[in-house]
């Protein structure tokens, strides 16, 4: 009843270790999040610290059961983050059906999906768009929000080239020079073509004139006269 799509065929990861892995990480974050005084939002760092390291260091092409998919590499990355590994196969034990259950009732609507304040969110997934959306739902945004628009906001400032006036100069030159080319290379073909034609031309009239040509008869008892040199 609680499995999930085998994510490497014949390898050694199951279907079954990808479930067990999901209830891990909703157990992390139940064992882990706290409510933020400011807002009163959720938030976790030990989860989303664990998140980023067993995306890294446990692959599922792993040469060996510590350092591949699986509950060995998860239970050493829970130990290097600080996370109480007791406490979340507790929560495994006790809350498994409902978690799992809960994950069969909602489930995402793409490999990406992401959810802001109930609502599915339905736009870009680059960073700088999703940063905006989750700022917006903010009825204050918190400092966090300005300093990573802010930095955004440099960044694109640094990497936009200035138009120099120099610049534009040499742009309207190479601009002109392109554009004598293609209007010499079409002169050149339109010219070509107009000759051939003409010759064409030239070339039928001729052999209809010498097609409507005919021999003048002498007539009887007329003789042709000799040349002589």
């Amino acid at each position: 009843k609680y499995c999930a799509p085998d994510p490497d065929g014949p390898g050694p990861v199951t279907g079954g270790d990808v479930a067990n892995e999901d209830l891990r990480q909703a157990c992390i974050w139940n064992t882990t999040a706290k409510r933020v005084q400011y807002n009163g939002a959720a938030y976790s760092q030990e989860f989303w610290d664990y998140a980023v390291r067993f995306n890294t260091e446990c692959p599922l092409a792993g040469k060996t059961a510590d350092r591949r998919f699986g509950y060995a590499c998860s239970k050493h990355t829970m130990e290097k983050v600080g996370i109480a590994v007791q406490a979340v196969e507790n929560c495994v034990r006790r809350n498994f059906k409902q978690i799992l259950q809960d994950q069969i009732e909602q489930v995402a609507w793409s490999p990406q999906a992401l959810r802001l304040n109930g609502w599915r969110y339905s736009g870009p997934l680059d960073p700088e768009t999703v940063l905006k959306a989750v700022c917006s739902g903010f009825a204050n945004p918190p400092k966090e929000c300005d300093e990573l628009l802010n930095g955004y906001s440099s960044v694109v400032q640094w990497s936009t080239p200035s138009l120099t006036f120099r610049r534009l100069l040499t742009t309207i030159f190479v601009m002109g020079l392109v554009l004598s080319a293609v209007f010499f290379l079409y002169r050149r073909h339109v010219t070509s073509s107009v000759r051939r034609v003409l010759r064409e031309e030239v070339m039928l009239e001729v052999q209809t004139q010498m097609a409507d040509y005919t021999a003048m008869d002498d007539g009887p008892g007329h003789k042709r006269g000799t040349l002589s040199f």
